[in-house]
């Protein structure tokens, strides 16, 4: 499965793909990073934006980081997030 790196800035007024952070994908979050509801609207993002469920999103490692890396079941998955 492909791994995305992602640069997660919560508080954001809406969830959106802001374009690359260096080799990672910027992620607008609408959701404080408060009991895990950043990572679960980040998990939620991805999934919607890809058409997967939400099973088919892990974050595999940076659970208290900005900066994260992804796990999805989509091969084109970075492409399709820059879209």
């Amino acid at each position: 499965m492909p791994k995305i790196k992602i640069h997660a800035v919560v508080n954001a007024p809406k969830s959106q793909c802001a374009g690359e952070y260096g080799e990672a994908l910027k992620i607008k979050v609408a959701a404080p990073a408060i009991d895990g509801k950043a990572n679960e609207e980040l998990v939620r993002f991805i999934a919607k934006k890809l058409g997967l469920p939400r099973c088919g999103v892990r974050i595999v490692s940076g659970q208290t980081s900005r900066d994260k890396i992804v796990e999805v079941d989509a091969e084109d998955a970075r492409a399709r997030l820059l879209m």
